[in-house]
């Protein structure tokens, strides 16, 4: 039973990443269909559309609040953010397999004023892991990421 839930949710998944990546408004039942239902034993189907941007914006959400979490759930979120990380890094930069963070790490060493103040801007955010931007060039150094 465990696998046909993992294949319904992975499929789910892809359906609604190709609907937002087409621009597809994604309907969904509205809250008040449940409501009449029940309290008023009603029952008209009302549907309201949920934009793809927001679809995105709330599933980035989740993920960066999911990260904070432990356990399964808690890694899943952070493993998915470093990849969307390091898909970004590959589009903007042209690298593979390096972040963000990683990149902006590395350039600073260089004492550039624009890449140490993209690190200070980084280190901000990630102000829990002290010289986040630095560790993590270290770490994909010691990784092979590195060229």
């Amino acid at each position: 039973m465990k696998n046909y839930l993992l294949a319904a949710t992975s499929l789910i998944g892809y359906l609604l990443c190709g609907l937002v990546l087409l621009g597809v408004n994604i309907p969904i039942l509205h809250p008040d269909t449940v409501l009449n239902a029940v309290f008023k034993q009603r029952f008209e189907l009302i549907f309201i559309d949920i934009s793809a941007v927001y679809l995105v914006q709330s599933y980035f959400a989740l993920l960066f609040v999911g990260a904070f979490t432990r356990g399964g759930f808690g890694t899943y979120c952070a493993q998915v953010l470093y990849q969307w990380d390091v898909l970004i890094a590959s589009i903007c930069h042209g690298t593979k397999n390096r972040s963000i963070s990683g990149l902006v790490g590395e350039r600073a060493l260089s004492g550039s004023l624009r890449w140490l103040a993209a690190e200070a801007v980084i280190d901000f955010i990630f102000m829990w892991d002290e010289s986040h931007c630095k560790r993590t060039f270290y770490w994909e150094r010691r990784m092979g990421f590195v060229a």
